[in-house]
């Protein structure tokens, strides 16, 4: 801390004023992330095992060259913060079965839009912990398109004010895990376009309600077996959107807010469908309607439901038939 060098009194608007002199000023110079690099390069030609790199804690600054773990390392980056300008990278992890713990990254600005990525993997089985990405364009992108990125793991780590949180792509982005993963105030939360999809476990999605791009969550593909459980979303309908004829979505809040194809399991109601072959699929829908608890719908598009009717007994005429249980009427509406 500056100590001042003189103490001076003037009279300032018929007041007296105490102004406080300083003749020396410290800047502080980020310096750049060329000195974590030296230390990681150092770390990978060590013959020491396990290869284990605490980083020096400090602010650092990229200028057109992200950090890159290109080793089996295990790099601990506590209580280090890299500062991405405005198109740039902040990390690479490109070698197999690398990973980074506790490293935050800033981008440009809210919301950027210049390209900024936090982290980009490109090496398989990877592990990205207790990290926290914010002011981004997109936080992590997962690249299974260039590379082969199968087997990745994101664990408790943080997405803030970014417009796009996660983005996982490509054919070879696959069984993957996050768990624990946060993401707040992100335009769009997840991006999920793996072949075979990934296990997400307990993320919680904070989407931004002014900007948000809905949905908070979408996944394209309709190949994948992603699993989904125990999702936390907050935000308007619809939060959640799946494409895929595998997924499957199940427990937390998300079951209620999710749109498309896959299986929904949770919230006191739920969507099935029973077939390998989208073609000849039934689509069985439980408890979405508390008057109409029972829904069946076809791949030709036709449709049957048993509804509640009334207490009363008897059978109706037509597309309908009524059955008696426990003194409660039910109908059995087709196409309906």
């Amino acid at each position: 801390m500056l100590e001042p060098d003189v103490l001076t009194t003037l009279s300032l608007l018929g007041k007296s004023v105490q102004i406080l002199v300083y003749s020396k000023i410290e800047v502080y110079i980020m310096p750049n992330i060329s000195v974590l690099q030296a230390e990681i390069d150092a770390a990978a030609h060590s013959s020491r095992y396990p290869k284990t790199v605490t980083l020096t804690p400090g602010i650092y600054d990229v200028t057109t060259t992200p950090l890159v773990i290109n080793s089996r390392l295990r790099v601990l980056a506590h209580d280090v913060e890299i500062h991405v300008p405005v198109g740039q990278s902040g990390i690479g992890l490109e070698k197999i079965w690398c990973s980074i713990e506790g490293l935050v990254v800033q981008g440009p600005k809210k919301h950027d839009s210049s390209g900024s990525i936090g982290l980009l993997l490109k090496g398989s089985r990877c592990k990205i912990v207790d990290c926290i990405f914010y002011n981004l364009d997109v936080g992590i992108e997962l690249d299974g398109d260039t590379s082969n990125v199968n087997g990745w793991k994101l664990l408790n780590t943080s997405i803030w004010r970014s417009t796009l949180g996660v983005h996982v792509h490509g054919d070879n982005a696959n069984a993957g895990l996050s768990m624990g993963t946060d993401l707040k105030a992100c335009i769009r939360s997840i991006e999920e376009n793996s072949f075979l999809g990934n296990t997400w476990v307990a993320t919680t999605i904070h989407p931004n309600t002014h900007t948000v791009n809905k949905p908070a969550v979408n996944e394209t593909n309709e190949n994948s077996h992603s699993t989904w459980l125990g999702t936390y979303l907050e935000g308007s309908d619809p939060g959640f959107s799946t494409n895929s004829n595998y997924a499957v979505v199940v427990g937390g809040y998300a079951p209620r807010k999710a749109v498309g194809r896959a299986d929904r399991i949770g919230g006191r109601r739920s969507k099935v469908t029973f077939s390998k072959d989208p073609a000849s699929a039934v689509e069985v829908t439980i408890g979405q309607d508390d008057n109409v608890p029972i829904k069946w719908k076809y791949a030709d598009g036709s449709k049957m439901s048993i509804r509640r009717a009334g207490n009363r007994e008897g059978f109706t005429e037509g597309t309908t038939q009524g059955m008696v249980d426990r003194g409660v009427y039910w109908k059995i509406d087709l196409n309906a």
